[in-house]
């Protein structure tokens, strides 16, 4: 399907709702990361509960911000691409409701959380070797992708290749990283995590929505 296809359909969903006010601008030439960049009114924008983001921490704070100048409080949703750590850090205590899926829970965990003691392993090693630094979810993902590179070195052995490497990856099941949330691999299914985790902005940081 391409954007405007999606577009399209965007619109028609929203003209049944009397949503006419709805307008799309071709940017592709403008830029690399949309086709179309869709604007809302605030007659049709009443009608929005929820906004989803994909994009860079600046201009979805822009647009948050913006949003909120407006009266507009919908539930404003973005992936982990956004940079979560420097979107909190920009939009500090708003009063709006912020959701970010992560790959990895949040880097900062109490020891009541039994199933997060890889995080906590991590917390423990960036003080020990990087005093300076703050735990982030940035970093903390790099962690487990180091942690995954080296089990798999570890069960392809010495005599090392590319295809015994992915034999050993592929042979990791249910490994438990501490992060609640078991990695396996098999042939035909190269995901390794199965889930993601909800995060809402509170108190100016990202916290785990379970919890």
């Amino acid at each position: 399907m391409l954007a405007r296809d999606a577009f399209r359909i965007a619109a028609a969903a929203a003209d049944s709702k009397h949503a006419r006010d709805i307008q799309a601008l071709e940017v592709r030439d403008l830029t690399s990361i949309a086709d179309y960049f869709v604007l809302v009114s605030v007659a049709s924008a009443a009608q929005a509960e929820a906004v989803v983001m994909i994009g860079t921490y600046e201009p979805c704070a822009k647009f948050i911000r913006l949003a909120s100048s407006k009266q507009f409080s919908p539930v404003f949703y973005n992936v982990s691409f956004v940079g979560a750590d420097e979107l909190a850090r920009i939009l500090g205590r708003i009063d709006e409701t912020i959701i970010v899926t992560q790959v990895v829970p949040p880097p900062e965990v109490s020891g009541a959380d039994t199933k997060l003691w890889g995080a906590r392993e991590y917390i423990q090693l960036l003080r020990q070797y990087f005093p300076s630094d703050h735990p982030n979810f940035v970093s903390l993902e790099g962690y487990i992708n180091a942690e995954v590179l080296v089990e798999g070195l570890k069960r392809a052995g010495r005599e090392l290749d590319r295809e015994k490497f992915i034999e050993a990856i592929e042979s990791i099941h249910e490994l438990d990283l501490g992060i609640d949330n078991l990695l396996s691999f098999s042939p035909q299914d190269h995901q390794g995590l199965e889930r993601v985790y909800f995060t809402h902005l509170k108190d100016g940081k990202f916290i785990w929505r379970n919890h």
